[in-house]
């Protein structure tokens, strides 16, 4: 008997997937129900082997369909940063991205309305302290020994000089929070560096034009939080390197490489300074260093520095998209077509460039329509939003849709009749669209 060979991916449209042991444990249980056929047994004794074996399978299968259902409820939950603290599911942590996870399809569910549960008036000094909610943040940026003129600038060795990040929009927001995790280890400043745009004829190219972080985040946002709640932290926008003239290049890290934990990164890079025959004690502010430190992607970790529910969430806060792409992303939602937020959100990954072996867009379509479906409350919303950069899949989705009752829109529909808006939104590079759908998809609601 062959063996079926695992489908392995963590994240599959929302269908749960079995990774490779179950595979493994199925196989060998079919085995042994197709011997107990075989065997030269009484018929009483094959009528027990047949009744263990189907009710092994039966223990088996719930045991990969739920656990695996919960992992992939965790993985896309904490991808978003929907999770909160108390959350059970967010005990475990330390769960990697895949490469590209902006491009994961997510459909974003409403709510049923739910009657408060003993629900108390919050007396005035029983409101959390505006340190609170970060986390412990202030308190590790205090505790830091910082070097003033010493800077860390991290990069993926993207952009015509190899000096900016890359990976799309959430793999490169991904880079800056732990770049700045790294540079408070190592009570250093943060020189941003460049982010390269999703290549508009070719969007699993991500290695495109590099542009400053203002283009998809609100850096007057950051510096405020920071100065706020880790005023120590000293931030230079965009690659900017007046007066520094020394600069230090420690060998490129490996994707592979072991993550840094708490003091690591601070001995790491006085050993790269000492290796360039600078001592740490000799910086400051008339004689700065810059340390180039390339990649930060999975550089530190959180979980082995019990930072998950902290520090992580607070680097998290700090940095949020663009306003000008949110203000856009507020008038799609104010469309009366979109019921005062009472919508199913969608990504359909339906462009051309999408490799066939994650999931074609027909696959994906059927899956959202299957969970759609199946999630519908006492009162049924009718009414889809879909992000996606082809108009054709997305007609094609509109006209499985539309015969069961379901109205099925996008930017292009909601906006046809707002010449002005909908030309300011198509003049976009991709990823700043992605940006405003994005914030449309979550803000589904009932």
């Amino acid at each position: 008997m062959r063996k079926p060979q695992p489908i392995v991916n963590r994240i599959n449209y929302g269908a749960v997937v079995p990774y490779e042991e179950d595979f493994e444990v199925l196989w060998w249980l079919q085995v042994l129900l197709v011997s107990s056929i075989s065997t030269e047994v009484s018929s009483r004794q094959r009528l027990i082997w047949l009744a263990a074996a189907a009710l092994l399978l039966c223990i088996v299968r719930f045991s990969y369909v739920f656990p695996h259902s919960l992992r992939i409820i965790e993985e896309a939950e904490i991808f978003r940063g929907a999770l909160r603290p108390q959350d059970p599911l967010y005990e475990d942590g330390g769960i990697p991205p895949p490469e590209d996870f902006d491009t994961i399809p997510e459909v974003v569910k409403p709510e049923p309305d739910k009657e408060p549960e003993n629900v108390t008036e919050e007396k005035p000094d029983e409101k959390p302290k505006e340190n609170d909610t970060f986390n412990g943040l202030p308190e590790l940026c205090k505790q830091t020994k910082w070097t003033e003129g010493l800077w860390l600038h991290c990069h993926s060795g993207c952009g015509e000089n190899k000096l900016s990040m890359c990976g799309g929009l959430n793999n490169a927001r991904n880079r800056i929070q732990t770049c700045f995790r790294l540079a408070i280890d190592a009570g250093t400043g943060v020189i941003m560096a460049p982010v390269t745009n999703r290549a508009e004829e070719q969007l699993m190219n991500t290695n495109g034009e590099a542009l400053c972080p203002e283009h998809f985040w609100d850096m007057e946002y950051l510096q405020s939080k920071l100065q706020e709640h880790c005023p120590q932290l000293h931030v230079r926008m965009c690659d900017d390197r007046l007066g520094i003239e020394k600069t230090v290049i420690p060998q490129y890290r490996d994707y592979n490489s072991d993550s840094y934990v708490l003091g690591t990164f601070r001995q790491y890079v006085e050993t790269s300074l000492s290796d360039s025959n600078i001592s740490i004690t000799d910086i400051n502010p008339s004689d700065q260093v810059i340390l180039e430190f390339g990649d930060g992607f999975t550089a530190w970790n959180y979980k082995t520095s019990n930072e998950i529910q902290t520090i992580r969430k607070a680097l998290f806060k700090t940095l949020k998209f663009n306003q000008d792409l949110l203000n856009l992303s507020s008038h799609v939602l104010q469309s009366p077509e979109l019921n005062n937020g009472a919508f199913f959100g969608l990504h359909l990954r339906g462009e051309d460039d999408w490799p066939g072996g994650f999931g074609s867009a027909d696959d994906q379509k059927r899956v959202y329509a299957e969970e759609i479906e199946r999630i519908q409350i006492n009162d049924p919303i009718k009414t889809i939003y879909v992000s996606c950069g082809d108009q054709e899949a997305i007609q094609k989705f509109r006209d499985m849709m539309e015969p069961n009752g379901y109205k099925v829109h996008d930017k292009w529909s909601l906006l046809a009749n707002q010449p002005e808006k909908f030309a300011q939104i198509e003049a976009l590079t991709f990823d700043q669209k992605a940006i405003v759908e994005y914030q449309v998809l979550v803000d589904a609601k009932p």
